[in-house]
């Protein structure tokens, strides 16, 4: 895909949204939906537009940045056989210094 880096807000209820923002600065796909981490584990589902599988990732926590993986039917031929890699790192918003989210990478 030719976009810029997916921003990605995790919320303190569970919740998140990535937005895909194009090269050209529109926001092109907007998807939700739940999180929760258990021990190293990150469990993902999307639940906006649709609702989607459970991701299951294993995670790893350091300072600033999050690094996750795993399998995942990227190909959509119906088998979880396709690895993925996400590195995302915390982002200060510009007025309070608060975190507001992770950037995937």
């Amino acid at each position: 895909m030719h976009i810029r880096p997916i921003r990605t807000y995790y919320n303190a209820d569970g919740t998140y949204r990535a937005e895909h923002i194009s090269l050209s600065d529109s926001l092109i796909f907007n998807p939700a939906g739940i999180w929760l981490v258990t021990g190293d584990t990150l469990f993902v589902r999307d639940t906006f537009p649709e609702n989607g599988p459970v991701y299951k990732y294993k995670l790893e926590v350091k300072n600033n940045m999050a690094q996750f993986w795993g399998l995942e039917d990227a190909d959509g031929d119906g088998f979880r056989d396709d690895e993925y890699y996400a590195l995302q790192w915390r982002h200060y918003g510009p007025s309070d210094g608060q975190p507001d989210t992770l950037r995937k990478h």
